[in-house]
């Protein structure tokens, strides 16, 4: 069973049917992490689940897709457009999550 407490990426502008808050909230002027390591981690996540739904940029309501899948590293669970939302804007993480992905060789 997911551990949604650790789900960091259904945010209430994308419409799911878990809300983990607003992006708005996240947006910051510069990140604390490298953004190519993360977004490097989360690509490599294990898929888990896949939804037929439309996803729109939670900022700009442009179309991103037709579908979404989850994807998780065992512990923490996002979607799949969550590494393309932190390439393009500056998305704080939890510290929790970013001290992992940093900690690694």
């Amino acid at each position: 069973m997911i551990d949604f407490s650790k789900n960091i990426s259904w945010f209430k502008e994308f419409g799911l049917d878990i809300d983990t808050g607003s992006i708005q909230d996240c947006l910051v002027n510069k990140v604390s992490y490298s953004k190519e390591k993360v977004i490097s981690y989360l690509k490599k996540g294990k898929r888990i689940a896949s939804c037929p739904r439309e996803l729109y940029d939670p900022i700009t309501k442009e179309f991103l897709e037709n579908s979404f899948s989850v994807y998780t590293d065992g512990e923490y669970y996002w979607i799949d457009v969550l590494p393309k939302i932190i390439e393009k804007y500056n998305i704080q993480l939890t510290n929790v999550f970013v001290k992992k992905i940093e900690e690694l060789k």
